[in-house]
């Protein structure tokens, strides 16, 4: 589905290629291992929980505690994989990002050497070293990597099995249509760098198919598969409300909320969605009427309402995505909207704060929508 943090995850893709000033050299070994994901409090912020993510990918100290003194800190700033950091990590990342354009020699040397070249990538969270894949041959690629590296750049050299050429020709040559037999959708396929594999992403019901394809790579492909979704609906009702419409309305509604308190605003809401068929009759002594409109995609265009939590004061909605996993686009086609007969009994007399979801969206007042309000009852 889109958000307006996909700007922010297209960056980071883009910045996996960039370098950490160091001391200039080679050296052989293994595969790296990737960090753990962090344990994270489910009560932690969107925007914490997005900072310790991104630092353990990037080597930076990652810690709750480190990441919230950063965010509290006047002199923070915020980079552009991001998130907030600190002055002197800020200087540390654009040390790296600095040598991204002299990589020119390595990536020619790759390419001069196709044979046995399986490609390269940079090991961020060890600190941004370059590293180069061969098949064969990797002490002499090691000390040529070495007069070629930009001053200040560590190269690391490790032997792999397939060359980057095989595993491209092995992703080209995937022909789903012709696999026939069962109900198959493909949800993505791709070069692995850095494990040195083709990764095929499927839903099947079909018990045979993941052990089936990789038997016939030679241990060139890594399928995951998914069951292919059943039925599904929305939920109804949940403690304290029910569901009374749902439809599709247009981009300007995406991230947004509202709420009626009486029926000429509940009117005016309903004509702003755009929603088929006549106002529901609502008693308002008893109701609030709140709807939630969040953002979907050309590609992916169902959400499903799973419940709305009551809770502290708040009201806000939980939807997923029923045929997930899927591929979608990033671009924002329209908004899935819910509208919601809340019990005025669940809610504190004065008012309450209506929210998208449970967490704000990191851009905040950046994308143009009104995620939140507050809602006065009388």
């Amino acid at each position: 589905m889109p958000h307006p943090t996909s700007i922010r995850s297209s960056i980071l893709l883009a910045l996996l290629i960039v370098l950490l000033a160091g001391c200039t050299g080679t050296r052989t070994g293994p595969p790296p291992s990737r960090p753990a994901d962090p344990t994270l409090d489910p009560d932690l912020s969107a925007e914490i929980g997005e900072a310790v993510a991104l630092r353990t990918d990037f080597g930076l100290r990652a810690d709750v505690e480190h990441v919230g003194s950063v965010h509290a800190a006047p002199d923070s700033v915020r980079h552009e994989i991001g998130i907030l950091v600190s002055p002197e990590e800020a200087d540390e990342l654009n040390r790296r990002f600095g040598a991204q354009d002299e990589l020119g020699a390595l990536t020619a040397y790759g390419a001069e050497h196709a044979d046995t070249f399986g490609g390269m990538y940079i090991d961020q969270a060890a600190g941004g070293d370059v590293v180069l894949l061969f098949t064969r041959d990797v002490e002499r690629h090691a000390r040529a990597a070495a007069a070629l590296a930009p001053v200040g750049v560590i190269v690391r050299v490790r032997q792999v099995d397939s060359t980057e050429a095989e595993l491209a020709e092995l992703l080209e040559g995937l022909d789903l249509q012709a696999l026939g037999g069962q109900e198959l959708e493909m949800v993505g396929a791709g070069i692995d760098i850095i494990r040195n594999v083709v990764t095929l992403e499927v839903k099947t019901n079909d018990p045979s198919f993941e052990e089936r394809m990789e038997s016939q790579s030679g241990g060139r492909l890594d399928v995951t598969v998914h069951p292919v979704p059943g039925p599904w609906q929305n939920a109804s009702d949940g403690d304290g409300w029910r569901l009374i419409a749902f439809g599709e309305a247009g981009g300007e509604e995406a991230y947004t909320v509202h709420a009626a308190t009486d029926q000429e605003a509940f009117v005016t809401m309903w004509t702003a969605l755009g929603l088929d068929g006549d106002v529901p009759a609502v008693e308002f002594a008893e109701e609030v009427i709140v709807s939630f409109g969040h953002g979907i995609g050309s590609s992916c265009r169902e959400m499903r309402l799973d419940d709305v939590t009551i809770e502290g004061g708040e009201v806000f909605s939980l939807t997923s995505d029923p045929l997930s996993p899927r591929a979608c686009t990033s671009d924002l086609a329209g908004a899935a909207v819910f509208v919601v007969a809340v019990s005025r009994d669940a809610l504190p007399a004065n008012g309450f704060t209506l929210r998208l979801s449970h967490d704000p969206l990191t851009c905040g007042a950046e994308c143009g929508s009104s995620e939140e309000i507050e809602v006065l009852l009388r």
